[in-house]
């Protein structure tokens, strides 16, 4: 009953918070942002959404299973290197690539500001070479696509290194266990042609990294800081040494004299090995300099910042925290014998702790957490530069670094990447087609290939309406959405905890939707809620039991009991709910404790049907669309298998797992509609998609364009025949799957039968307008938009690079839209222009008046 009581208090809490934090028309600009300086608030929202996450892939064990995961890694690269097939369709980046998400590592090119590496939690290294207008992913296919640390050689910038697994340390509380964000790495990787290539470097594989330091005069000496301890390589990494033992969360290296190390070591909840070390002699010894700093057992994570203008670079910042709680930042101006604490105790816990001093002035320094705070006076006076719910604005600062001139600020962090050249007061989003955003799901409009919705960490709800730029339509993290697929413009979105929310007017406008939901359940960090397939009023959500509505979610009320197991070690909540669109009195449910219940009776009574089935968190149901009684199961965790059969209503059960990896799968689609096609199936998991065309008897990767990316979520169109993904890191792709399937002439309808670029919508236009193209065929498509003297303005569509080749655009009907901007980001001038499109050898050239 403790975890009960804990996590109830929690979703007291955050709901009664959510409400005086968030508006009800995410457009208005009044916020209250006081409830997120509270740190139990921060901390039940940061520790719970990765206890959610990390739950998913432990249960039942206490601890995460690490040998097994990077065993998993293995079989699932060696199956995709074997299995690898060429003739499937390709997926497609559909975005978002505006919005950005959670970079915790950034590095530029010493010789160019305009070549930036980042990197982030399942997102992989991105790389642009015109500061930030454009980015192209460079780690798709590598075994981890989270990224801790990066460094570019400041002698050879084609060397980069990538440290893979995010070192925050939120995964319950008290900052335990010591392992990375919700995905761990496998290793640092290391580039010698500008991230074109990558090779393991070494066999130092330490799950979690924050820092990679390189020698600034020997491109093969190298640092780096992990939960492991400080590691050192001699020769380029191919082999590392331990240098400094303990949890490490910095090193830096002074650049003048490089056998001056300083290490911080910084286990969050305090140890005797915490503090902050010095090495005259290139980490080979060590003495910890902790003059004027709490006690090793008071301390926890500890960030620094070397001042490059002070003498001797004696003068270095820290920030320093305890579990949650910010301790303060100090300073010491002897190269750490002494240390004075400023005062300044408003930013800092185990997860961020970003510090930066002006290179140019000693007694300017930075510090971010949640917001951004500066001194101009070396810490006695500190002033707010930031604002979280300003979009823009950086919020979450996770690390800053500057630029070649010494006076551009970069900083990453869970909003993306952003640059300052003013001091910090005003800040340039630099997202633009970095296409990193985290969903946890997506939904489908009914008939519109070019609108979905889908909820995501941080970012919050999203709205697509066919070009890669998503709106923001409700703030904050966003959990499962919701269409209606008989009027659809009411949709619905969650916050946390089956925080549900209703339009009617497709976002612009919100009002509460949990009127009769029992604040006191147990209940998960994103809730499953589900829409009758025959009946859009009725309505299933799942908190430790079954809610039900008849009137579009204007009142809930149970039909259930806890359908738990109700361990007490892990809390207790349904995971995952399908109702029969053949028989809408067949009702599934799952457990995040294993269990399987199923109601023929429209949720009156529950059957437990757990017989055989492993005991593995539940993460998603399918259901045969013509057959209530044949229902399929997935499960995450490890040690087991993960796709299950039934055909008769959960009562006996079949593994058809077969040849799959043991590896956690998140979602599972069947094709439905006129695309129905027996035994095909989509699964998508924490490394791809894959398929199987005889109902599991043989799984192959269906990955043609997809990173090794965690799938969150997947979607069918039942009309259309396109898969709609949402992953961890990657935003939301594509892909049209008709293969074998007898479409009916109606659907082939729906196809483009030519090549063909509409009239733009509207015509004349100010100063956004739509131009449509329709492609018979898959196809490599470029549309440019020229003035009328021919010359290019500005390329809307261009090929993108998939496996090293051009990516082609998938056929169907297509449309993207023009803000009257240059290739630069600035606004033309009114008059006549010209767009047009190259697909397949077809070329078409249509007129358009921009009016002002």
């Amino acid at each position: 009953m403790g975890n009960r009581i804990f996590l109830s208090t929690i979703f007291l809490l955050s709901s009664t918070l959510l409400h005086q934090v968030l508006p009800q028309n995410p457009g208005s600009s009044t916020y209250n942002s006081d409830c997120l300086d509270d740190p139990d608030c921060r901390k039940a929202l940061n520790a719970e959404r990765v206890k959610f996450y990390n739950q998913q892939m432990c249960y039942p064990f206490e601890w995460f299973p690490r040998e097994k995961q990077i065993k998993t890694v293995e079989a699932a690269l060696n199956m995709k290197d074997l299995e690898r097939r060429d003739d499937l369709p390709l997926w497609e980046s559909i975005g978002p690539g505006n919005n950005g998400g959670r970079l915790v590592a950034i590095a530029i090119d010493p010789t160019n500001d305009s070549t930036i590496y980042v990197g982030g939690v399942n997102s992989g290294v991105w790389k642009t070479t015109n500061g930030g207008n454009s980015w192209i992913p460079l780690t798709d296919h590598l075994p981890s696509l989270s990224i801790g640390a990066l460094a570019v050689d400041p002698i050879n910038p084609d060397i980069i290194y990538a440290g893979t697994g995010e070192e925050n340390f939120i995964g319950q509380y008290g900052c335990k266990p010591y392992r990375s964000d919700q995905y761990p790495g496998a290793g640092i990787f290391k580039s010698t042609d500008g991230g074109e290539t990558w090779t393991q470097a070494g066999q130092l594989f330490s799950e979690s990294m924050c820092r990679i330091q390189t020698h600034p005069n020997n491109p093969n000496t190298v640092y780096v800081a992990s939960v492991d301890g400080i590691f050192k390589s001699t020769n380029g990494g191919d082999n590392w040494g331990l240098v400094l033992q303990g949890i490490a969360t910095d090193v830096l290296i002074d650049p003048d004299m490089p056998n001056i190390i300083y290490g911080a070591i910084g286990k969050p909840d305090g140890d005797n090995l915490n503090g902050i070390y010095k090495s005259t002699n290139g980490g080979e010894e060590w003495e910890r300099k902790i003059n004027g700093l709490p006690l090793p057992q008071h301390m926890g994570r500890v960030m620094l910042a070397m001042s490059l203008s002070s003498f001797g670079h004696l003068c270095i910042y820290a920030n320093l925290s305890f579990e949650y709680t910010p301790i303060g930042v100090y300073k010491t101006f002897d190269g750490c014998e002494t240390w004075i604490n400023t005062g300044f105790d408003l930013v800092g816990d185990c997860y961020k702790n970003a510090t930066t001093v002006d290179p140019l002035d000693s007694l300017i320094v930075y510090t971010g957490g949640l917001e951004l705070y500066k001194t101009t006076d070396g810490g006695f006076n500190w002033y707010q530069l930031t604002y979280w719910w300003e979009d823009i604005y950086p919020y979450d600062h996770q690390l800053m670094v500057w630029g070649n001139d010494l006076t551009t600020l970069y900083n990453v962090s869970d909003r993306g990447v952003f640059k300052s050249t003013d001091g910090g007061f005003n800040w340039i989003d630099l997202n633009n087609e970095l296409y990193i955003t985290q969903f946890q799901s997506v939904a489908l409009h009914p008939t519109d290939r070019f609108i979905s919705i889908g909820g995501t960490q941080d970012r919050g709800t999203l709205l697509y309406q066919g070009t890669t730029n998503w709106e923001q339509i409700y703030p904050a993290d966003g959990g499962v959405t919701v269409i209606d697929y008989e009027v659809p413009t009411t949709i619905f979105t969650e916050y946390v905890f089956l925080y549900l929310l209703k339009s009617t007017n497709m976002g612009e406008n919100w009002e509460d939707a949990t009127n009769g939901i029992n604040n006191n359940d147990d209940v998960g960090f994103y809730a499953p809620y589900v829409m009758d397939p025959n009946n859009h009023l009725k309505m299933y959500a799942g908190t430790d039991r079954i809610y039900k509505t008849t009137n579009g979610a204007d009142n809930w009320y149970p039909i259930s009991g806890d359908l738990t197991k109700d361990l007490g070690f892990y809390v207790s909540y349904i995971s995952a709910i399908s109702v029969s669109k053949s028989d809408s009195n067949v009702i599934y449910v799952g457990t995040s404790d294993g269990n399987f219940q199923t109601s023929t009776d429209g949720g009156q009574s529950w059957y437990l049907m757990n017989d055989s089935l492993p005991n593995r968190f539940v993460m998603d149901i399918a259901i045969d669309p013509v057959d209530a009684g044949h229902v399929y199961v997935v499960f995450s965790g490890y040690d087991t298998t993960h796709v299950w059969e039934s055909t008769n209503y959960g009562v006996n059960w079949t593994d058809i797992s077969s040849n799959l990896p043991d590896i956690p799968v998140n979602t599972i689609v069947l094709p439905t509609g006129q695309f129905q096609n027996s035994g095909v199936i989509y699964i998508g998991t924490d490394f791809g998609c894959f398929k199987t065309t005889n109902n599991g008897g043989q799984w192959f990767p269906f990955d043609n364009g997809l990173p090794n990316v965690v799938v969150e979520d997947m979607a069918f169109h039942d009309q259309l025949g396109f898969i709609r993904a949402a992953t961890q890191g990657r935003s939301v792709f594509d892909v049209f799957d008709t293969a074998g399937v007898s479409i009916s002439d109606e659907s082939i309808s729906m196809l483009p039968e030519e090549f063909n670029l509409h009239q733009n919508y509207p015509n004349p236009f100010n100063p956004v307008t739509t131009i449509r193209y329709d492609l018979p065929e898959q196809s490599f498509v470029t549309i440019v938009i020229y003035d009328i003297l021919g010359r290019k303005v500005k390329e809307l569509v261009r090929p993108r690079c998939t496996y090293g080749e051009p990516g082609r655009v998938v056929s169907g009907m297509h449309r993207v839209v023009w803000d009257g901007t240059d290739s630069f980001g600035k606004s033309v001038g009114a008059g006549v222009y010209l767009y047009q499109i190259q697909a397949s050898g077809f070329t078409q050239t249509r007129k358009m008046l921009l009016l002002k």
